[in-house]
């Protein structure tokens, strides 16, 4: 009988010490979900359609450009071919020389030298360590407020406001950009899926070895998509800005969306049906 009582009350504390996680906590255990996350959309090939659009001083369209591809993680990255672009499929010839491309991707890989593989393998744990880093700091550079709990795409999340501390001092000198920044993120609850992520520069932000600096008032939404119950995906990318890339002006909204996701093996074909 004491065994069962002292069940009952690990239970209970168990749903207070969740119930009492801080915001901080919770982004912590996201990006310990992303990083899984990560590791399964490997697994995966989908369709990216990228949409670029010119846009004039008072913010209306003047011009599109779009571009869609099959992607797929091959030869140590996410690989993407061109099959359309403006809408229209590719030429017989263009869309030859997008598969003589990825011949060569392949052909290259399966020919590759083990010091060449170990120094690709080197540069890809570095980028991942670089990831590790920024997100650590993203911990330290914020202030995080549970604003209430909210569904979204057919999930139970947290609606956390996410804004910067005033004497941060970044650790890494890739994240100085993060004290310019400000959102709201909606975290799922069942499984730390991060679900969205709306973002504005809330001053000037230097990206790119300061060669493109974002204006006040740039937006960035990012939305994914639970696939196969298993992870979360990417599914829509839009950013609406005014920047500077080498004293240029520059106007932009681009808009990402990605669909028809499919386990990829090796034997698959990279085109998605």
């Amino acid at each position: 009988m004491r065994r069962f009582f002292w069940s009952i009350a690990l239970q209970v504390a168990c749903v207070a010490i969740c119930a009492a996680q801080t915001p901080q906590q919770i982004i912590r255990l996201a990006f310990e979900a992303d990083e899984r996350n990560q590791e399964l959309a490997e697994q995966y090939a989908y369709r990216e359609h990228v949409e670029e659009r010119n846009l004039d001083k008072q913010g209306q369209i003047k011009g599109t450009e779009s571009t869609t591809y099959d992607v797929a993680h091959l030869c140590g990255r996410n690989y993407q071919r061109l099959i359309a672009r403006d809408g229209q499929p590719l030429s017989a010839k263009a869309d030859n020389k997008e598969q003589q491309k990825l011949d060569r991707c392949i052909d290259k890989l399966k020919r590759e030298s083990p010091d060449r593989r170990r120094k690709r393998l080197a540069k890809e744990e570095a980028a991942l360590t670089d990831q590790r880093k920024l997100r650590r700091e993203v911990l330290n550079a914020f202030e995080f407020t549970v604003e209430g709990d909210e569904t979204l795409a057919g999930a139970a999340t947290w609606r956390i406001r996410v804004e910067p501390k005033p004497d941060y001092k970044p650790a890494f000198k890739k994240a100085a950009f993060l004290s310019k920044l400000a959102g709201v993120i909606w975290i799922s609850k069942d499984d730390y899926g991060w679900v969205k992520t709306e973002v504005e520069t809330i001053a000037p932000a230097k990206f790119g070895l300061f060669l493109l600096t974002l204006k006040q008032g740039a937006h960035m939404e990012f939305n994914q998509t639970k696939v196969n119950d298993e992870l979360w995906l990417m599914n829509h990318f839009q950013l609406r800005f005014n920047a500077k890339v080498l004293m240029m002006g520059l106007r932009r909204e681009v808009l990402v969306d990605w669909s028809d996701f499919k386990k990829f093996t090796a034997e698959s074909k990279l085109i998605v049906d």
